[in-house]
């Protein structure tokens, strides 16, 4: 999968639908980026178009199964290959425990120098890549 699919897809599974424009300010990006980005997940049947549940006018975005499924196989290709990269390393448990926190901890950092923090659900839990 693209980049930019998995990281719009990881934003796109934590909440409500978004529209190009919310997508564009998530990412502080041009909205003929992420235009063009929606436009080929939707070609790849990543994400489906839907009316605003809100009655608006704008349509929102939202992944689809098909785009949920790439995107846990994406998630395990990476938890794979992190895992293989510790276990290759000799850490012990405490040392590898300390490593994913502050692995979450600078990316939650990033996120919120860059402005660009959103609720995740079981965000603690997410914090070992060698589930």
């Amino acid at each position: 999968m693209e980049r930019s699919a998995y990281v719009l897809l990881t934003r796109l599974e934590v909440g409500e639908p978004l529209t190009l424009k919310e997508l564009t300010h998530t990412f502080q990006v041009d909205v003929s980026t992420i235009n063009r980005q929606v436009s080929a997940m939707l070609r790849n049947g990543l994400v489906e178009r839907i009316p605003d549940p809100d009655g608006g006018m704008a349509r929102k975005f939202r992944p689809t199964a098909l785009g949920l499924e790439h995107l846990e196989a994406d998630r395990a290709i990476s938890r794979a290959g992190t895992t293989r990269l510790i276990e290759a390393s000799g850490w012990t448990d405490q040392r590898t425990e300390q490593f994913l926190t502050l692995l979450v901890e600078f990316n939650q950092s990033i996120e919120l120098l860059e402005g660009l923090t959103w609720s995740r659900p079981g965000r603690a839990d997410q914090s070992s890549a060698t589930d």
